[in-house]
């Protein structure tokens, strides 16, 4: 279980799925989901930023405890700088944009009631025009994406693709290289390997649209023990003193196009 459930005492929902054939993998696939926690907590003391739990006001920080799980809650961003939940089906939780360091275009990953949450602010020249086709293409599963676990020579990478088509002159490649030490994305891959599904939160220029939720196929929720545990081992293995995760990720980013692969 994630940071927020066991800070708060709560259960996440498990959700089986098949075994894939590709890679074996030694652990059976009851015990993966905790052997993914068990990986971030062997580097937990090299973590960096706090977690977002961190960050809230400390009267505000149990509002989490009586949030429905997984599916049942949905968030987004406000600029009121206030913490918002309403009830409803979903329920709504509304985070102060202040608090989550959403760089435009580039989705913001966390953990929220058990599942994992991207949040994107979609700020790229043409984007009021072309809005109406993105969420349009969302909401009509017209979109790829890709999760890779990737072992550059300083640092270890996650790469994240999401390639938005519809009916768009040229597809919309949005992409994540998050860094493996931040403890809100060991929260989400966490749950991401329990759940075997995220929460997209899309807003534009600010302003919430819509919320997608995308379950992967059975070898992308398995495969993430397997990419994670590579990448735990490779970061082991590089001397701290040589770790450079933004120099990794420039280099990255120079050699591989968006979209690459997709």
């Amino acid at each position: 279980m994630g940071f927020w459930e066991r800070l708060l005492g709560k259960k996440s929902k498990s959700k089986s799925f098949e075994k894939q054939t590709e890679e074996p993998i030694t652990k059976s696939k009851d015990d993966m989901p905790n052997s993914v926690e068990l990986l971030f907590e062997s580097i937990s003391e090299q973590g960096t930023k706090k977690r977002l739990i961190e960050l809230i006001k400390p009267e505000l920080r149990n509002f989490a405890s009586d949030l429905p799980e997984e599916e049942d809650t949905s968030v987004r961003l406000n600029n009121i700088e206030l913490l918002s939940v309403s009830g409803g089906s979903p329920t709504i939780v509304e985070l102060p944009a202040s608090l989550i360091p959403v760089s435009p275009n580039i989705p913001y990953l966390l953990s929220l009631a058990g599942m994992a949450r991207a949040i994107i602010d979609l700020k790229y020249s043409g984007v009021q025009e072309e809005a109406p086709e993105v969420i349009g293409a969302l909401k009509n599963n017209s979109f790829k994406y890709r999760f890779s676990y990737l072992k550059e020579k300083n640092y270890p990478i996650i790469r994240i693709q999401l390639q938005v088509i519809g009916n768009l002159s040229t597809p919309l490649d949005i992409e994540a290289t998050p860094d493996i030490l931040d403890s809100n994305v060991q929260d989400f891959f966490t749950s991401l390997s329990n759940v075997g599904s995220f929460e997209l939160s899309v807003h534009v220029l600010g302003k919430y649209q819509m919320s997608k939720f995308i379950k992967l196929n059975s070898g992308d929720q398995e495969n993430i023990f397997v990419g994670i545990e590579s990448l735990v081992n490779h970061l082991n293995n590089i001397d701290k003193n040589n770790r450079m995760y933004l120099s990794a990720v420039s280099e990255f980013e120079n050699k591989h196009p968006l979209g690459e692969g997709l």
